[in-house]
């Protein structure tokens, strides 16, 4: 493996590449016999390296070797590594109180940040926030809502998509390997369809002369007689990301907006792995042109 960094704990500075013999190394080595023995195998890893420190887009090992951190702890990390703004927040938080519970008692910040979504959120009507651990945590609720709001019972989904571990989030995801098997049965009120992918287009088109036949089916099947007045939401990525991160027509998108107006479906917009600032705006479905998201 080419090594064009340089190791241990020195400066930023690029260095004559170095080669790596082996990963993982010796230290990491050690306690990966320590994961084995004492942490699920549930849980997959993708570089078999333990991280001891970590430095804007730098991460370095318990071995000295140092890596350009691509993952950004799955998007968490927007800022990097230690940027010294967040260390400084959540140093000053730590000096007032480490948690509280906000179902139990009021606090400020939790106010303050819904008021500063509702700030960044397009669309001139009331926004209120609901503050969630996880992704799957809030597409579970998501769909909740538009239960509850609708007094319908189905949901649609797409083909490839991705909304999580949970029993419900992992029955809207649409790929079989390697997130469901072995889970089945899941719940009959979700429906998957095609998602718009113009590059291996499911209807057998070309996106130059196609009459946007995949939005077909989304129509019929929102207004198939069993369906009608049945199906509360539909949720949709606008950029796919574990289904290959897949950019859907312009066209399709709008008008999947219309039709869900149009028959009192609610809309919702995932933005787990597109959202705050990842595509260039606060929502990447503002690149289409929505502005309630």
């Amino acid at each position: 493996m080419t090594y064009p960094y340089s190791r241990g704990g020195g400066g930023m500075s690029a260095r004559k590449s170095e080669e790596i013999e082996q990963l993982p190394g010796r230290r990491s080595a050690e306690l990966i016999e320590l994961r084995e023995k004492y942490v699920t195998h549930a849980l997959g890893i993708v570089c078999p390296s333990f991280i001891e420190r970590a430095e804007g887009e730098f991460l370095t090992d318990v071995d000295g070797n140092r890596y350009i951190d691509m993952a950004s702890g799955i998007g968490v990390n927007a800022l990097g590594n230690r940027h010294p703004a967040v260390l400084d927040a959540v140093r000053g938080q730590l000096d007032r109180y480490l948690h509280l519970c906000f179902g139990v008692v009021y606090f400020e910040e939790y106010v303050r940040l819904a008021e500063r979504l509702a700030r960044l959120t397009p669309g001139d009507f009331d926004k209120r926030s609901y503050l969630n651990n996880s992704g799957s945590e809030a597409v579970e609720n998501a769909f909740k809502v538009a239960r509850y709001y609708t007094k319908r019972p189905k949901i649609v989904s797409f083909s490839n998509a991705f909304y999580g571990r949970t029993m419900y989030a992992l029955a809207l995801t649409g790929k079989d390997a390697p997130y469901k098997q072995g889970f089945e049965p899941f719940p009959a009120e979700v429906i998957h369809t095609a998602y718009p992918y113009c590059y291996r287009c499911p209807c057998g088109k070309e996106r130059e002369s196609c009459s946007l036949e995949c939005f077909d089916e989304i129509y019929r099947l929102v207004n198939d007689v069993s369906n009608r007045s049945r199906i509360a939401s539909v949720i949709f990525e606008p950029m796919q990301g574990e289904g290959g991160y897949v950019v859907p027509p312009e066209e399709y998108v709008k008008e999947l907006s219309k039709l869900c107006t149009d028959k009192s479906v609610v809309l919702i917009d995932d933005e787990i792995q597109t959202g705050f600032g990842r595509t260039g705006k606060m929502y990447c479905a503002e690149h289409f042109g929505w502005s309630r998201t």
